[in-house]
């Protein structure tokens, strides 16, 4: 008999990643299935600064952090996608009505 083991809904969470991974020697299963939303809940701009800084808009919240506390704040946005980038290369999302009618 086959043993399938079916998990979803882990959010970039990195634990559950390595729960689901290791589902496998638990419960003797043959078969592990991945049924989706398995990705972070949003993207947020890392916006590199000329002196060797970063900004981000975390859900609302501003920070600026040097390139070498970088790896910790991208830690902490573990359940989100980071996508670094020079300013000139970030176009905000249209979050306005007004806006997106225009566009």
């Amino acid at each position: 008999m086959r043993i399938f083991f079916f998990a979803t809904d882990i959010h970039a969470s990195d634990r559950s990643w390595m729960k689901f991974v290791n589902a496998a020697a638990f419960y003797d299963a043959q078969i592990l299935i991945m049924g989706g939303d398995f990705t972070g809940k949003a993207v947020v701009p890392l916006i590199e600064k000329a002196r060797g800084e970063v900004d981000a808009d975390i859900f609302g919240r501003h920070v600026t952090v040097s390139e070498s506390e970088l790896p910790a704040l991208e830690k902490e946005l573990a359940v989100a996608h980071s996508l670094l980038c020079l300013r000139n290369q970030f176009t905000p999302p249209l979050t306005r009505r007004s806006e997106v009618a225009k566009s």
